[in-house]
């Protein structure tokens, strides 16, 4: 019986020990982990040299070791390599030893497992960098529009109301420039004296109860106290719970208002027209229906 099994048959680690012949060695004992290790038994081993079992071996490095070891007698650590021939491959961490009876062994480790996940940690690590560069691109991008939009104002306030963000449309729309609204509360700023605790009440109910302020046109006002007349879209930020942030996109309504204005006027006059002719005039559909008649009618 090999002297060796019954100590090393218990390890939990993979051990094979070697003994010197030429300039190889040869196995004299192999544990049950390291069989289950490297899928190969004890008796296809004992006796056999290393470069034999294990043709890669020199290119892998382990055989120098092993050389150094059983001259020198210090005991090395053979960093993890991969190795790999026609029957494995994998990681390994080896431990080499020489022995009292001047046999070298070989205390390794299957590192497969770690390995892959290092692999994948680095390539995971990849594409979040890769990611957050996408992330940092696309916000900056985002940026730039909100900040250099012209016709689409865009303000963002904090949960105490307070200005954190005032585009460039914002200042052209309501007359403050970004230094004079950052900080200013959002009713103080450009709602109207009779509209301040309507809004007031909807916006913390908006960050308490989650009951959104729906998209709608307002009659807003600038800094000279002139209406401006919006369409207005609102829009809850919450990264934080704790500090949510609401963003306001208001659209100038002012040249569709002069539009409405304008043809309010055109049917006005047209309307006038229509009653002062000396003629009958009537409008029907085209199922006979009468639509419209001047008074002469």
């Amino acid at each position: 019986m090999n002297p060796y099994l019954s100590d090393i048959d218990l390890l939990p680690i993979s051990v094979a020990v070697y003994r010197k012949k030429g300039d190889d060695f040869m196995f004299i004992a192999f544990n049950k982990t390291a069989e289950k290790t490297d899928k190969i038994s004890p008796i296809e081993l004992i006796g056999k040299t290393l470069t034999e079992v294990f043709p890669g071996i020199k290119d892998f490095g382990l055989l120098d070791v092993l050389l150094r070891v059983e001259r020198t007698g210090e005991s090395e650590v053979f960093e993890t390599k991969f190795y790999k021939d026609d029957r494995i491959s994998g990681w390994r961490h080896n431990d080499v030893v020489r022995l009292e009876s001047g046999v070298v062994a070989a205390f390794y480790s299957d590192k497969n497992i770690e390995k892959e996940l290092e692999t994948k940690g680095i390539e995971l690590k990849k594409q979040l960098t890769e990611t957050e560069i996408q992330l940092e691109h696309q916000k900056h991008a985002f940026q730039e529009i909100m900040e250099n939009s012209e016709s689409i104002s865009v303000q963002g306030y904090n949960k105490n109301h307070e200005v954190i963000y005032w585009n460039r449309a914002s200042e052209t729309m309501y007359g403050y420039s970004k230094e004079e609204a950052i900080g200013k509360k959002l009713e103080d700023l450009i709602i109207p004296l009779e509209a301040q605790e309507f809004v007031r009440d909807a916006v913390d109910n908006w960050i308490d109860n989650d009951i959104a302020i729906p998209s709608s046109e307002l009659v807003l006002q600038d800094k000279y106290g002139n209406d401006v007349n919006v369409f207005s879209q609102h829009v809850m930020v919450k990264i934080d719970v704790n500090d949510p942030e609401m963003y306001c996109l208001d659209i100038n309504l002012i040249e569709i208002k002069k539009l409405q204005q304008e043809l309010t006027l055109d049917k006005n006059f047209l309307n006038t027209i229509f009653d002062i002719l000396p003629d009958l005039v009537w409008l029907k559909d085209i199922d006979g229906v009468y639509l419209k008649c001047n008074h002469m009618f």
